[in-house]
């Protein structure tokens, strides 16, 4: 999602996207992914030159609230922050599940349940972060991102991960 309002007229004074496959990534030294491919194609049409950058989640969310004219992508739309943020797209959706160990013996059927946990990784300041967080959970261990979430499952040293399911196997192969 973008944080910015743009017309023709206007340049955007920065855009910023994170590291986030399928959605945006670098290859060959190339920003790319399907939703840098949209959001490229937006500007094109709207006739606004900017450059695409990427950063870490964390680093262009708080870049977004503390810049004017700065745009991010992707990014859930969280009430927490419709307040502070403009919003165009949306540009996919998405369900977003927990995962855990195969082998760990863990029953969940109810949000309620993960409170019992000793630890449910999320990526620091993200929607899963801030939600989980506002429904009281104390047990929250934050990462860098989302890989760094699912290493730190598969090393035990987190219960469970929030994932969206169209990401969850581009990180599953970026972490063996």
């Amino acid at each position: 999602m973008f944080n910015a309002t743009v017309s023709a007229e206007q340049t955007v004074a920065k855009l910023m996207t994170h590291p986030l496959r399928p959605f945006s990534y670098q290859q060959d030294g190339m920003i790319t992914g399907f939703a840098v491919d949209i959001v490229n194609a937006i500007m094109q049409n709207a006739h606004i030159e900017a450059q695409i950058e990427m950063y870490p989640f964390n680093r262009g969310f708080q870049q977004l609230k503390s810049q004017s004219n700065t745009a991010l992508f992707v990014i859930a739309k969280r009430p927490e922050r419709e307040q502070h943020m403009k919003w165009v797209g949306p540009i996919i959706t998405s369900g977003v599940y927990f995962y855990k160990k195969r082998s760990a013996n863990i029953t969940l059927s109810r949000l309620d349940d993960l409170k019992r946990l000793q630890n449910v990784g999320v990526v620091l300041d993200n929607a899963d972060h801030t939600y989980l967080n506002s429904q009281g959970f104390t047990n929250l261990s934050t990462d860098s991102d989302q890989l760094q979430s699912l290493k730190m499952l598969s090393y035990g040293r987190i219960d469970v991960a929030p994932m969206s399911e169209l990401v969850m196997p581009f990180l599953a192969q970026a972490a063996n």
